[in-house]
């Protein structure tokens, strides 16, 4: 019998709860799993106090409910140590790669912009604001990610829809300075801000790549029964390849854009 959507969305979500805890419930050991993610325990200590949850559970056959208690509060209790790293110095570090690829990604497309409309690049006061409110906006995250982590990860259906709301609420901030504040500070030449943005860009992608190979990025959860494997479905290899470069890509999307569909100068 084939598989309904709603079987296949199911094992998918909770594949590694089911290879891992087959005698765990799918949702409480899922929910185990995110808590202890969100205390910044690594994916071997996960996969240790999950293993010992699932030793219990296929010995008595006790449902992790009844046995343990709630899964936050009992992920909590275990005090387990954090992974080196983590916190938010551990997330201001990794999420430097990202800042610099934005910063050169925005002006890049600005500079390229004007001097295909105009042949010069047009500061405006608002690509000023703009630029600032992006920094806010990802200063804000890393400062409050855990928080902000808790609320997707934890949160109902209507706290999701209203940080769908929220998120377009800063995405039109950011993009409504572009088009309201239009006086120009200063028209520079466009294209040595292309060339240093542009090496801002690939500084980016060094660092990203640099963070990517010297760090276990994927941590992934590994019981002592069921050592993690690397990935070796060809879309993971493929993504494992191409997320230091999506940035990248996306910016040589929009100057294709820019190029074909805006008349020159």
């Amino acid at each position: 019998m084939r598989r309904t959507l709603k079987e296949k969305h199911a094992a998918f979500r909770y594949s590694t709860e089911r290879e891992l805890a087959p005698h765990v419930e799918e949702t409480w050991a899922e929910a185990f799993i995110i808590e202890l993610r969100l205390l910044d325990v690594s994916g071997e200590h996960i996969g240790e106090a999950l293993s010992e949850v699932e030793s219990h559970c296929a010995e008595s056959g006790q449902p992790a409910a009844d046995a343990f208690g709630e899964p936050v509060a009992y992920a909590r209790s275990l005090d387990l140590p954090a992974a080196p790293g983590s916190g938010t110095a551990g997330i201001f570090r990794a999420a430097i790669p990202s800042v610099v690829q934005v910063i050169g990604m925005l002006v890049l497309v600005w500079a390229f912009s004007d001097w295909r409309r105009f042949g010069a690049m047009e500061l405006t006061v608002g690509q000023v604001v703009s630029l600032a409110v992006v920094l806010a906006c990802i200063g804000g995250f890393v400062a409050f990610a855990d928080a902000v982590l808790r609320f997707l990860l934890h949160g109902t259906f209507r706290s999701n829809l209203l940080f769908v709301v929220l998120f377009g609420a800063l995405a039109a901030l950011t993009f409504l300075p572009l088009l309201l504040l239009d006086g120009v500070i200063a028209t520079i030449p466009a294209v040595p801000v292309m060339v240093v943005a542009g090496l801002v860009l690939l500084g980016g992608v060094g660092l990203e790549l640099s963070s990517w190979h010297s760090d276990d990025v994927t941590d992934p959860v590994s019981s002592p029964l069921h050592p993690a494997e690397a990935p070796t479905s060809r879309w993971s290899r493929i993504w494992l390849r191409l997320n230091p470069f999506v940035m990248l890509l996306w910016t040589a999307g929009i100057l294709a854009f820019i190029w074909f569909g805006l008349p020159p100068a």
